[in-house]
C-alpha cells in the first residue's frame, strides 16, 4: 500500500494556493562537455503584503511576538517595534537608542486620547481607518502629533466639506490653535460671510478677540450695514462685561464709524450702558471722530453698498446668488412670522423690496391681497390691497411706483381695468386706477411683459376668441406713462407662434426667448424691427420657464436641470450657454405667471434681482 501523506503535505492540500505569477522556463539540454547553466525563477505573490499585516494584526491581537506596549488614558495596546517605526517617523524617533522609549517595555504616549491611538495603531496593521464628525478633531490632532500625513490630510479634508456657519468659530480657533493654515483660511471666510447671522446668535459670544478684531479690519466682512458691525461689538463685550469692557473703546474705533447712521448712535450706542464708565474725554474721542467727512475709515465695506443679486423665492426661505463672488447663501424666514399663501400672484421688485400681488386662495377665487418681503429686514409685511381681485396678471416697476394689469377676476372674466401703486411721503402706498384697455387689448394668458423705456411690451401668450384658443405671434406695446397705460395698437409680427416665451432688456434692446425651442429674436425700438438671433445653444431638452439678467447676462431655469440655473450670454455674436450656477435646492416650478424688465415670477417660486 502507498504510505500515509506527511502532516506537511496534507497541510500544504488544505491550503488554497496563493495568487501569483509562476512560469517554468524550459530547461536547456546539456551534453557531457557543457559547462552547468543557471536557471532562475521570479515569483511574485500579490496578495502577500496584505496577508502579511492580516497575520502581523492577528499576532497582535494575540499579544504573540510583540515587543511593547502603548498607553494612552486607560488604554493598552500591544504591537511591534518595527511595524511602527515603519508607519511613523515619530515611533521610528522614538525606538531609535538614544532615547528611553528605545529600550521601554512600556511607553507613555500621553499626547493624544487612548481612542485615537486605537484607531491609529489599528491603521497601521489593517490600513483602515473610520472618520466621523465625532472623533476627526481628536483624529486629525493625533496624527500631525505622531505623524500619519495621509490620515491627517483626509482628516483636514472631512473638516473642510462639513464647514458651516455653525461651527466655522470654534473650526477657526482650533484650526488657529495647531497652525492648519488652509483650514483655518476656509472658516475665517465662512466668519466673514455669515457674520450677520452670526452676531444674532449665541456663537457670538465664542469668538475671541482675535477673531473679532480680524473681523473688524476685514473689507471681506459681510454685513447689510455698518450699524450690524458696532451693534455685535456691544453684544460680545456685554456677554462678558467685567473682562471685556477693557476692549471696548478699541474695537468701537475698529468700526467704520463714519458709515454708521444717526438712528443708531443716537439711539443705540450712546445710550448704551457699556459707555456710562467711559471718560467724557472718550466719548468726545468718538463722537468727534463720527463728524469728520474725511477719515481713514469712511470707506463704507464692499458688502453695505447696493449690488445686484440673484433671488430665488419660496414658501419658507430664499436663496441669494452673488455674482461677484460666485456664492449661494440661503436665509431662512423667522419662525412663526407672516407667510405669504396665495398662488398665481404677480411679482415685481420696488424700492429693493420683493412685492406679490393678488393670485387665489385654496379654493381657486382671485384675491386682492397684496405682500413684501424686505431683505434688509428678511421680513414679510402686508401691504394695501388691489383695488379689484385678480390673478394671473402683470405687475411692473414704472418710475418708483408699481403698474398692474390684465389677469382674471372674480367673476373669471378678464380684467380690462390697469391700477398703480404710489408711495406717498412718509411711506404710504396708495393704489389709484390707472386706465382701461379695450377687452381684445387686455392681456393675454400665458404671455411675457417686459418693461422698455415707456412702452410695456406684451409677447405671445393665448387667447379665447368665439371658442376658439389661439397660440399668439404677436408683440404688442402699450403706453405707459403717469397717467397709467394706454392701448397704442402698435404690435410687430413675430416669425412663430409663442405660447410662452421669456423677455429680458439690455441697453433697451429686448430680447425674446422662446421657452420651447431656445430660438431667440431681437426688437429694436428704434428700427421698430424684429430680427432673428443665433439660438441658444445647446437647445433647451425642457421649457424653460424665468429668466433676467444681471451683468448683462441671462439667467434661466428650465424643467431639464432643477437643480441649476443656465447662464447664458445674449450677445448677438454669442447666444450660447456660458456655465450653470448649482442651486442650494431642487426647483419645483409650476407655471408663468408674470414679469417685468428685471423680475420674472413662477408660480411663488421666482428668479428675481435685488440690491
Amino acid at each position: 500500500p502507498p504510505p500515509p501523506p506527511s502532516p506537511l503535505a496534507a497541510a500544504t492540500a488544505a491550503t488554497a494556493a496563493p495568487s501569483c505569477s509562476l512560469e517554468l522556463p524550459e530547461l536547456p539540454r546539456r551534453r557531457n562537455s557543457d559547462t552547468p547553466v543557471t536557471v532562475s525563477l521570479q515569483l511574485e505573490v500579490s496578495n502577500h503584503p496584505p496577508e502579511l499585516l492580516a497575520s502581523l494584526n492577528a499576532l497582535r491581537c494575540e499579544a504573540a511576538f510583540t515587543d511593547v506596549a502603548l498607553e494612552a488614558d486607560t488604554c493598552t495596546l500591544h504591537a511591534h517595534r518595527a511595524l511602527l517605526a515603519a508607519a511613523s517617523p515619530y515611533f521610528r524617533a522614538m525606538f531609535s537608542s538614544q532615547f528611553k522609549e528605545g529600550a521601554a517595555s512600556t511607553v507613555s504616549v500621553t499626547s493624544v486620547s487612548g481612542e485615537t491611538l486605537r484607531l491609529i495603531v489599528e491603521y497601521v496593521y489593517t490600513s483602515k481607518i473610520e472618520i466621523t464628525t465625532d472623533n476627526v478633531q481628536d483624529l486629525t490632532v493625533g496624527c500631525k502629533l505622531l505623524h500619519f500625513p495621509l490620515i491627517l490630510h483626509q482628516c483636514v479634508s472631512f473638516l473642510m466639506h462639513h464647514l458651516d456657519s455653525t461651527n466655522a468659530v470654534t473650526m477657526e480657533q482650533f484650526a488657529a490653535a495647531y497652525d492648519f493654515v488652509e483650514l483655518r483660511e476656509e472658516a475665517r471666510q465662512r466668519v466673514l460671510e455669515n457674520f450677520a447671522s452670526l452676531a444674532e446668535s449665541n456663537e457670538l459670544a465664542e469668538l475671541t478677540l482675535e477673531q473679532l478684531t480680524g473681523c473688524l479690519q476685514s473689507d471681506d466682512l459681510f454685513v447689510r450695514s455698518e450699524d450690524e458691525v458696532a451693534r455685535a461689538v456691544l453684544r460680545w463685550v456685554g456677554h462678558r462685561p467685567v473682562e471685556r469692557s477693557q476692549h471696548l473703546s478699541g474695537l468701537l474705533l475698529g468700526c467704520r464709524l463714519s458709515c454708521l447712521s444717526r438712528e443708531f448712535i443716537q439711539s443705540e450706542l450712546l445710550p448704551s450702558p457699556l459707555l456710562r464708565d467711559f471718560s467724557s474725554e472718550l466719548l468726545t474721542q468718538l463722537t468727534g471722530h463720527l463728524s469728520l467727512e474725511e477719515s481713514p475709515d469712511a470707506t463704507p465695506r464692499p458688502s453695505t453698498l447696493r449690488r445686484e443679486q440673484l433671488v430665488v423665492l419660496s414658501h419658507d426661505y430664499l436663496e441669494a446668488y452673488n455674482p461677484a463672488k460666485d456664492k449661494w447663501c440661503r436665509i431662512a424666514f423667522p419662525a412663526g412670522g407672516f407667510r405669504p399663501t396665495a398662488r398665481d400672484s404677480a411679482v415685481c421688485v420696488l424700492e429693493n423690496e420683493i412685492w406679490l400681488t393678488g393670485g387665489v386662495d385654496s379654493q381657486g377665487r382671485a384675491l386682492p391681497d397684496v405682500v413684501r418681503y424686505s431683505p434688509l429686514t428678511n421680513a414679510w409685511s402686508e401691504g394695501p390691497p388691489l383695488l379689484s381681485a385678480r390673478s394671473r396678471h402683470t405687475c411692473v416697476c414704472v418710475r418708483g411706483s408699481l403698474l398692474v394689469m390684465g389677469g382674471v377676476g372674480l367673476d373669471g372674466r378678464m380684467c380690462t381695468g390697469a391700477e398703480v401703486l404710489r408711495l406717498r411721503a412718509g411711506g404710504q402706498a396708495v393704489w389709484e386706477p390707472a386706465g382701461q384697455l379695450p377687452e381684445h387689448a387686455c392681456r393675454k394668458e400665458a404671455s411675457a411683459t417686459a418693461l422698455s423705456s415707456s412702452c410695456l411690451i406684451e409677447v405671445g401668450g393665448v387667447k379665447v376668441m368665439n371658442g376658439n384658443t389661439l397660440i399668439m405671434n404677436t408683440l404688442d406695446q402699450h403706453l405707459v406713462n403717469d397717467k397709467g397705460v394706454e392701448y397704442t395698437g402698435e404690435y410687430y409680427v413675430l416669425p412663430e407662434k409663442l405660447r410662452c416665451a421669456l423677455l429680458a432688456v439690455i441697453d433697451n434692446l429686448v430680447l425674446i426667448l422662446s421657452s420651447q425651442t431656445g430660438k431667440f429674436w431681437c426688437l429694436e425700438p428704434m428700427r421698430k424691427s424684429v430680427r432673428s438671433l443665433p439660438a441658444l445653444r445647446p437647445e433647451p431638452t425642457q421649457p424653460l420657464l424665468c429668466a433676467t439678467v444681471c451683468d448683462r447676462r441671462l439667467y434661466c431655469v428650465d424643467r431639464g436641470h432643477p437643480h441649476s440655473i443656465a447662464v447664458f450670454d445674449p450677445s448677438p455674436a454669442a447666444g450660447q450657454l456660458c456655465g450653470r450656477l448649482n442651486c442650494l435646492r431642487r426647483f419645483c416650478i409650476a407655471s408663468l405667471c408674470s414679469c417685468e424688465d428685471k423680475t420674472l415670477s413662477l408660480c411663488f417660486f421666482g428668479l428675481f434681482l435685488v440690491s
